[in-house]
């Protein structure tokens, strides 16, 4: 076998062990939802646990200044 064929089998095999855990992940969630728990607030829970703290402190804050902004554009102009 050539290692072009190699590679591409390595990388199908990878492809479907991908899929499987996608599926995985895909039931934990639907679990998670039936007790109760919101997907989406579990999915930025786990997104934010994989950012360092300076990261986190910067998006924050970033997050804080643009919805300030959008805020104050939404505001009534007094004459």
């Amino acid at each position: 076998m050539s290692s072009l064929q190699q590679f591409v089998n390595q990388i199908e095999g990878v492809n479907k062990d991908i899929k499987s855990l996608t599926l995985d992940r895909s039931e934990i969630f639907k679990s998670a939802k039936h007790a109760g728990y919101d997907p989406k607030v579990l999915r930025r829970v786990i997104s934010e646990r994989a950012r360092s703290p300076a990261e986190r402190a910067e998006a924050e804050e970033l997050f804080r200044v643009y919805w300030e902004s959008v805020q104050r554009a939404r505001e009534p102009v007094e004459a």
